[in-house]
């Protein structure tokens, strides 16, 4: 009978296993209570969430997820707000006019159920109105000047007021969308401008 062989990697150096091997080899990594890295790790896979078409002129848009001690998933929104654009109090903010300006959909499968979100500004927005508030509805098509209102169940998650450097917002089981909702930034009052900078941090948390 032909003996199978497998290659694993461990403490840097790669071994050929075979079948006669490779029950003590999982033995071993089953027993082991930390794994050590001498390299990078890189979790190409972690993806988070995806803007909509009518968010994409922002310098900046990443979203990524981390599973916690197999029980939190958590995934971040980093935006950086320059090149997209907020108009009138209460009316979504994203490139000019355009829709489906929403920031991403909220999916139990990629963010677990949700129960709580923070949202943190890295840097003081300028240009377009720094009152930015954090909400959903049910549509991926709310356009940026388009009123939060007019989507179906909509609702604020964050109502936070000016943002500056440093400061955090946050929120727990209350007003959270519910599942397969969009998620959409908001400004609080006036300002028909550009942004010309600021980036804030937004972090999910739900339960696997």
């Amino acid at each position: 009978m032909a003996i199978k062989k497998t290659s694993v990697t461990l403490d840097g150096l790669k071994h050929n296993l075979d079948d006669r091997d490779r029950v003590g080899a999982q033995a071993l990594l089953e027993t082991t209570d930390a794994v050590t890295f001498e390299g990078k790790a890189k979790f190409d896979g972690n993806s988070g969430l995806s803007a909509g078409s009518g968010f994409s002129d922002a310098a900046t848009y990443k979203s990524w997820t981390e599973h916690l001690g197999g029980a939190i998933v958590k995934t971040s929104v980093y935006i950086d707000l320059t090149g997209i654009r907020s108009t009138q109090a209460n009316d979504v903010i994203g490139n000019d006019g355009a829709a489906s300006a929403n920031i991403g959909q909220y999916t139990t499968a990629v963010m677990g159920t949700l129960n709580g979100v923070v949202m943190t500004c890295l840097e003081t927005p300028t240009g377009g109105d720094p009152d930015i508030n954090l909400a959903f509805a049910d549509e991926a098509t709310l356009a940026e000047d388009g009123a939060l209102s007019g989507g179906t169940n909509s609702g604020t998650i964050l109502n936070n007021g000016d943002i500056a450097a440093g400061t955090s917002y946050a929120a727990g089981n209350a007003g959270l969308p519910a599942a397969d909702q969009y998620l959409y930034l908001v400004a609080g009052a006036a300002t028909d401008a550009d942004y010309t900078a600021g980036v804030i941090l937004i972090e999910f948390y739900g339960t696997a």
